[in-house]
């Protein structure tokens, strides 16, 4: 994995961890012990529900 930038390639977070920023959401990756990879789309920031 590369560095990330503000809108760019995958960046490292921890082994088997990715993390990339887009203008929209930030995607993170997981990497599974038999090698699957899992995307997880964390949402637009501050759209989440205000309690």
């Amino acid at each position: 994995m590369t560095s990330s930038s503000s809108n760019g390639p995958l960046g490292y977070v921890a082994t088997g961890v990715g993390r990339m920023m887009t203008l929209i959401v930030n995607l993170y990756t997981i990497k599974s012990d038999d090698h699957s990879w899992t995307l997880i789309d964390t949402g637009i920031p501050m759209q989440g529900r205000q309690q």
